[in-house]
């Protein structure tokens, strides 16, 4: 009911597991269950929504992958990754091209039926990716206008990563369906489905988990959506944001090897290159960056997906101090510097 109260607009019906790539699951086959006949799904080709053979399916695939099983129901279109715009072009002047694009594909596939485009709307193992609010608007009268459904996979944006309790609210697109997890329960396993309260649900038996209501989770996830209401963790989300964003452009600055800075709240990107022309991915520095960190007691992570490897990731805990955020950035253009010094 908690979690019904404070969901965006229309979302009310909620179906819980324990775990990301369950509840991705279960969104594509409620949405399945809505949408008969249908056999597609159009999902980004950066994007990372699980580890079970459907969801692995809907990711981004590496060539050698062996779990390709289900790959021919689903259709990739690249994203609006404006850094590295797979129609050279610019935004704003691009006018979005990437969305008649995904428009156009679903139109190219009216004979086997589009059951719903499935997308995060901050991309995180894909390199960090957050696009601009028209396009995430763009793509929802898309949906509207095919008649498909949408799909958010928020599991690394929900209950305040982005500055709001959903990215939902940050971009102001309500989805038909939003998958959340992660933070949810403060560490504790618990993941879900919240769906729009006209949508058929799931009959008896047909998503249900033995553990998926385990009570200690649910405790923990009531616990953890009264401390993020009451508190100002979602407020200073965007505050730090603000802060780490300024200092990092002032690096880009400074540092030729920082190619891109990006991200709402606290789930910030920083794209490393060889060369700020040619963009080329600065693999092996970027991995040196953190290796050096960690030896002075500062975790990142890397965003991997797409065949990249060379995205910083910098995701701190919402509760993390204003001396813990100086100390990270101080380290992380030491790092920097050090890094660009050796070539």
């Amino acid at each position: 009911r908690k979690l019904a109260e404070i969901a965006p607009d229309t979302l009310s019906r909620v179906n819980f597991c324990l775990e990301g790539s369950l509840a991705s699951e279960s969104a594509m086959k409620l949405a399945m269950k809505n949408r008969p006949g249908c056999k597609y799904f159009v999902v980004f080709e950066h994007g990372y929504h699980g580890r079970n053979l459907l969801t692995m399916a809907a990711s981004w695939t590496d060539p050698e992958s062996p779990f390709s099983y289900f790959e021919e129901n689903v259709i990739k279109v690249p994203e609006a990754y404006c850094y590295r715009c797979k129609f050279n072009l610019h935004y704003p002047s691009c006018n979005l091209e990437c969305a008649r694009f995904i428009e156009e594909t679903i139109e190219k596939h009216r004979d086997g039926g589009v059951v719903a485009l499935m997308m995060e709307p901050v991309q995180g193992n894909g390199g960090q990716i957050s696009f601009p609010s028209e396009f995430h608007r763009k793509v929802r009268e898309i949906c509207d206008r095919q008649d498909i459904l949408l799909i958010w996979d928020e599991i690394q944006t929900a209950f305040g990563r982005v500055g709001k309790m959903f990215a939902a609210e940050l971009y102001q697109v309500v989805p038909d369906i939003l998958v959340f997890g992660k933070a949810v329960a403060g560490g504790l396993p618990l993941a879900g489905i919240i769906a729009r309260d006209n949508l058929k649900l799931f009959d008896a038996g047909e998503n249900a988990f033995t553990f998926a209501h385990f009570p200690l989770s649910l405790v923990a996830a009531l616990t953890t959506i009264e401390v993020l209401q009451e508190g100002q963790l979602l407020e200073r989300s965007n505050r730090l944001n603000q802060h780490i964003i300024r200092h990092l452009r002032n690096l880009q600055e400074k540092y030729q090897i920082i190619g891109d800075v990006r991200g709402p709240g606290l789930a910030i990107g920083i794209e490393l290159v060889k060369d700020r022309d040619s963009k080329e991915p600065a693999v092996k520095e970027t991995s040196e960056v953190v290796r050096l960190a960690l030896k002075r007691g500062v975790m990142f992570g890397i965003s991997k997906y797409g065949g990249l490897g060379n995205v910083v990731k910098i995701k701190p805990p919402l509760v993390i101090s204003d001396g813990e955020v100086e100390t990270v950035l101080s380290v992380f253009e030491q790092c920097i510097a050090e890094v660009q010094r050796h070539g």
